[in-house]
């Protein structure tokens, strides 16, 4: 039996991403058959392409049943240190294509889900609606669990001033729904979530658009062909974004030189000291614009 073992490693969004990576590589070797090892195996559960799904550092007897004198391809490549990435000149995806010499279609994500699972997200969304069309929310990314953790990334989340108007706007007409871990700021207004990962990707899929930042959210809206706005901060909307959703970039210039730049001018998860002196949370995005582009996609 032949096989072609893709290895992903990061966050939720980026395991999104990949799906992207599992298309092509079942293009280019569709009589392989595809295994994933992810940290977030529930993203690839019930992807057609896919043979065999595991979670990272839970592989038993991996490479004596898929490795050793096995006709096996391995893809593994971490994409954030391609060149297309660190220029801010490529998509993830399309990089991510490249390192492993694929080729690239489009950049949309994939969920797939069960008959179960679908009738699930219909309860799910009413459960949760209040009779009202469901709106997500996420100002905040990451999933830090440290009861006194600062969770805040002054360099991807959005201060909580510019969703507030929003919420507290429409609040009668929709019911906003707000992903967040345990410990980030809880907004006012908003339904709060307890749900299993793959219940999130349901609930999302029912809702009609999202406001929030380069996170979870943005990927899963994606894979629905949902309408989001997307705050940007630091990140690029040209790597980790998509053409389909409403892309906002802050106002915000570097004038002052970080320390600890070297490839990128700040990494994804920077630490508050690096933030530049001229950051200030009330200038990074115009509310009128963010009024005017959120009534647009309702």
């Amino acid at each position: 039996m032949q096989y072609s073992v893709f290895h992903v490693e990061g966050g939720i969004g980026k395991n999104i991403v990949a799906t992207n990576i599992v298309r092509a590589i079942k293009k280019v070797h569709p009589e392989r058959n595809l295994i994933v090892v992810a940290p977030y195996p529930e993203v690839f559960v019930h992807n057609p392409n896919i043979y065999r799904v595991y979670k990272t550092g839970m592989c038993p007897y991996f490479y004596e049943d898929y490795i050793k004198d096995k006709d096996t391809t391995v893809f593994k490549h971490e994409p954030y240190n391609s060149n297309e990435v660190i220029t801010r000149k490529s998509n993830l995806a399309k990089a991510w294509c490249g390192s492993l010499a694929l080729k690239y279609d489009f950049n949309k994500p994939e969920l797939h889900f069960n008959q179960i699972e679908e009738q699930n997200a219909q309860l799910l969304a009413q459960n949760y609606s209040n009779n009202k069309p469901l709106v997500a929310v996420q100002i905040n990314g990451g999933l830090g669990t440290l009861p006194k953790h600062i969770n805040f990334n002054w360099f991807r989340d959005l201060p909580p001033r510019y969703v507030i108007p929003i919420i507290d706007k429409y609040k009668d007409k929709f019911t906003f729904v707000q992903i967040k871990s345990g410990n980030q700021i809880q907004l006012d207004n908003c339904t709060q979530l307890d749900l299993t990962l793959r219940e999130l990707f349901l609930l999302l899929s029912q809702c009609k658009t999202s406001i929030g930042i380069d996170s979870v959210t943005q990927h899963v809206m994606a894979c629905f062909n949902k309408p989001s706005l997307v705050c940007w901060v630091g990140n690029s909307p040209i790597v980790y974004g998509y053409s389909m959703h409403t892309n906002v970039m802050s106002s915000l210039e570097y004038k002052h030189g970080n320390l600890e730049s070297y490839l990128d001018p700040y990494p994804l998860q920077t630490q508050g000291h690096q933030c530049p002196p001229n950051y200030d949370a009330g200038n990074l995005f115009n509310q009128d614009t963010l009024d005017r582009e959120f009534e647009k996609l309702l």
